[in-house]
């Protein structure tokens, strides 16, 4: 994820950025673009034996192993650094700052953790507000917004505190349907630790995992199983699910949200500038 192709056109992201400054301060011969030149001219002398490879290798890996030691003494992690910016905390008014994190540039409030507010920016370092999607809440029916979480996008009610409806994306970006909640059963213990499994429906059909998960991941697979064990499973899943009904997810159209869709940012949102930044942080 060192760039990303934005409007047929490549840019570096954030990750790039830092990556690629940090090679050129502590490695600044091998990203001189005349060394690269002078590394062609002495490749074409070895194929014509002119001169010996192994030396070309020992004056090059000589220099470099040393410049290996000291950037691994030296280089300080990304996420360590911070830079000043120009922007007030909109909860306490401190001074923010640019952090890295696993999702690129953010701005964090100086007074961490006293104060925990943080910013997602555009490709400029201005803060961006979420980006408001096609997709409507299945709480309020408002159109929901882009965040990202430590396990990546979703979409949350852009009400949010008032509405705290949430959909999950994949991580594709396409939206997951909301299902039943699992149906705990005791048919047929776990593999791994005998306790109870849990029963869901997909697309390929029903599946069983272990209801411990993530401490157990013991599964059962569903076509092994005798014909009178599924038909009882499958007679309690449809009761179940009758019992748990799951509302269709609608886009802000009124339409339902197909198969395979991936949200789309509103008109207001696609003309502000670098608002398909699919690099900052929420």
């Amino acid at each position: 994820r060192y760039a990303e192709q934005i409007s047929r056109a490549f840019h570096p992201t954030d990750l790039g950025c830092v990556v690629v400054d940090k090679l050129v301060k502590h490695f600044p011969k091998v990203f001189d673009v005349h060394f690269t030149a002078q590394l062609e001219d002495e490749l074409d002398k070895i194929e014509e034996h002119l001169i010996e490879w192994h030396e070309v290798l020992q004056e090059f890996y000589g220099p470099f192993s040393k410049q290996l030691i000291r950037a691994r003494e030296e280089m300080v992690h990304a996420k360590a650094e911070t830079q000043p910016s120009d922007y007030k905390c909109p909860d306490c008014d401190a001074p923010m700052e640019y952090r890295f994190g696993k999702n690129g540039r953010f701005l964090s409030c100086t007074t961490y953790p006293e104060c925990k507010k943080a910013l997602p920016i555009n490709r400029k370092g201005e803060p961006q507000g979420p980006q408001l999607t096609d997709v409507a809440c299945p709480k309020c029916g408002v159109g929901m917004s882009i965040r990202r979480g430590r396990f990546g996008p979703f979409l949350s009610c852009s009400t949010y505190p008032d509405c705290k409806g949430i959909v999950k994306l994949d991580r594709k970006g396409i939206v997951k349907p909301p299902t039943a909640p699992p149906l705990e059963v005791d048919l047929i213990p776990c593999p791994n630790c005998e306790g109870k499994l849990n029963l869901r429906r997909s697309k390929r059909g029903p599946w069983l995992s272990c209801a411990k998960y993530p401490k157990c991941r013991g599964r059962v697979g569903w076509k092994p199983l005798p014909d009178e064990q599924k038909a009882i499973l499958e007679k309690a899943l449809e009761d179940h699910e009758k019992a748990n009904p799951v509302e269709t997810l609608l886009k802000t159209d009124g339409t339902p949200v197909g198969d395979e869709h991936k949200p789309e940012i509103s008109q207001d949102d696609q003309d502000a500038p670098d608002a398909q930044d699919k690099n900052s942080q929420a």
